[in-house]
C-alpha cells in the first residue's frame, strides 16, 4: 500500500539542523572573509563526527572578482560547526547508513558596519 513503507523508503541524507559557525575573533579583528571546506561523516543516527578540514581559502565571497588565496584561519571553527550538524540518515534497503567523506562548506562573511 502507498504510504506504508515512507519512513524506510531508500533515499540520501538531508540536512535537518544549519548550524553558523563562530567567527574567529582575530579573522574578525583584522578583516579578513573567505570559506572553509569540512569533510565528514554522517553516522546512522543523522549525527556527525570526524570533521575534518579539506580547504580553507580568504578572500571576499561577495566579490566575484576576488582571487582566493589559501589560509587555514576558518579551518577550525568550521570544523566545530560541523560536529553541530544534524542530518536525516541515508536509507538503503530501508536501513539507515553512514556516508563517509561528506563535504560542506562554510563561508564566513563580514557584516558591513
Amino acid at each position: 500500500m502507498l504510504g506504508e513503507d515512507l519512513f524506510f523508503r531508500d533515499g540520501e541524507y538531508i540536512p535537518l539542523f544549519k548550524v553558523t559557525p563562530i567567527y574567529p575573533r582575530r579573522a574578525q579583528e583584522r578583516g579578513i572573509m573567505g570559506y572553509a571546506i569540512v569533510a565528514f561523516t554522517i553516522t546512522e543516527t543523522g549525527t556527525v563526527e570526524n570533521a575534518e578540514p579539506l580547504e580553507g581559502m580568504c578572500g571576499d565571497p561577495t566579490n566575484p572578482e576576488t582571487v582566493f588565496r589559501p589560509c587555514s584561519i576558518f579551518n577550525s571553527a568550521a570544523s566545530r560547526a560541523a560536529l553541530k550538524l544534524k542530518y536525516k540518515p541515508k536509507i538503503v534497503d530501508g536501513n539507515a547508513v553512514r556516508v563517509d567523506d561528506v563535504p560542506h562548506k562554510f563561508t564566513f562573511i563580514l557584516e558591513e558596519t
